[in-house]
C-alpha cells in the first residue's frame, strides 16, 4: 500500500491536485482497499459496484463524501493502476438540488454582537461580509490585504482559482484593531494557530460559528458557509446583478450563483400571483359574505 500510495500522490501532483485533494483521495481509497483486504488490482468492477451500493444504503454518508470515494477509486483505476475502464461504469451518486437556508440581517446582527474578541469578530465578518469559504479564510496572509483599494486578495481558492474580494470599512477597522491586539504583524498568516507559521484548525471556526448561533437564539444549524449563502442571497437582495455576484464567490458556472434566485425574496414577490389581478374571484367571495 505504500508504494501504491507513493504513486498516486505523485500522478495528483503531477495534475496540480491541492494537498487537501491528495488528502482526501488517498484516505478514501485506502478506506475502501481495506475494505476487501486484497491487492486493489485484484477488485473488480462488480466488486466497487458492491462497495458504492454498501455506501449508500448502509452507512451515514452524505452525497459529497459518496462522490469523493468515486473519484479518487476512478483516478487510481484509470490514473494510476491505468486499467483502461469504461469510467461510467463507476458511477456518481446524483446530487439533491435543495436550497441552503438563510440567516436574515437581524440574526447576523445578533450572532455578530455576541462575540466578545476581536480575533472572532473578525473571522466572522470576513466569512459574511467577503462571502468566503473557510478554507480560503484560514488561508489569508498578512499581505493579501490591501487598505488602499479596500479587498482581499483569495489566493487558490476552490478549483485553485484566484480572486478579490471587497472589504467593507467596518471590517477595516475591525481589523485594525486585531492587527494592535495581537502584534501579529510578523506572522504569515492572518489568524495564526499554536504553531505560528500554520494557520489555525477549520474546527475551531465551525465551533466558534455554531456556539454563536445556539447563544442567538438561532433554531438552524449555524455552520461557516451559511454565512457566505446569507451574503450571496443579501446582495442579490440589495439590487447586485447575479454576473458580479458570480464573480465575487468565485464560481465558475453562473448556473451555481443561480440557485440563490430560488431565496432572494426580491425576485419571488416580484412575481407576485396572477390570482391578484383576477377581479372575478374577490367579487365572487365578497358576494358569499
Amino acid at each position: 500500500m505504500g508504494k501504491l500510495k507513493e504513486k498516486m500522490r505523485n500522478d495528483m501532483r503531477i495534475r496540480g491536485f491541492s494537498e487537501r485533494t491528495e488528502t482526501a483521495y488517498l484516505s478514501t481509497v485506502e478506506k475502501f482497499i481495506k475494505f476487501y483486504n486484497k491487492s486493489p488490482e485484484k477488485i473488480t468492477i462488480e466488486e466497487i459496484n458492491r462497495f458504492q451500493y454498501y455506501l449508500k444504503n448502509q452507512t451515514n454518508y452524505s452525497w459529497a463524501y459518496f462522490n469523493q470515494y468515486v473519484c479518487s477509486i476512478r483516478f487510481l483505476y484509470n490514473v494510476t493502476l491505468k486499467k483502461g475502464w469504461i469510467i461510467n461504469h463507476i458511477p456518481f451518486h446524483k446530487k439533491s438540488k435543495y436550497l441552503p437556508d438563510i440567516l436574515s440581517k437581524e440574526e447576523i446582527g445578533i450572532m455578530y454582537n455576541k462575540i466578545r474578541n476581536l480575533r472572532d469578530k473578525a473571522m466572522f465578518l470576513i466569512l459574511y461580509s467577503c462571502g468566503v469559504r473557510i478554507s480560503e479564510l484560514l488561508n489569508i496572509t498578512i499581505k493579501d490585504i490591501s487598505r488602499t483599494r479596500m479587498q482581499i486578495f483569495i489566493k487558490e481558492g476552490k478549483g485553485r482559482k484566484d480572486r478579490y474580494v471587497n472589504m467593507s470599512k467596518k471590517l477595516l477597522v475591525v481589523l485594525e484593531k486585531y492587527w494592535l491586539s495581537q502584534k501579529i504583524k510578523s506572522y504569515k498568516y492572518l489568524f495564526p494557530g499554536k504553531k505560528l507559521e500554520k494557520y489555525i484548525s477549520s474546527r475551531i471556526v465551525q465551533k466558534m460559528i455554531s456556539d454563536l448561533g445556539k447563544k442567538a437564539g438561532i433554531l438552524k444549524r449555524v455552520y461557516p458557509h451559511l454565512l457566505r449563502h446569507s451574503y450571496a442571497t443579501h446582495l442579490l437582495e440589495s439590487g447586485i446583478d447575479i454576473r458580479r455576484i458570480q464573480l465575487l464567490l468565485g464560481h465558475s458556472s453562473l448556473r451555481t450563483t443561480s440557485k440563490y434566485l430560488h431565496i432572494a425574496k426580491n425576485y419571488l414577490q416580484a412575481a407576485g400571483s396572477p390570482i391578484d389581478e383576477m377581479d372575478t374571484i374577490e367579487n365572487q367571495e365578497n358576494e358569499q359574505s
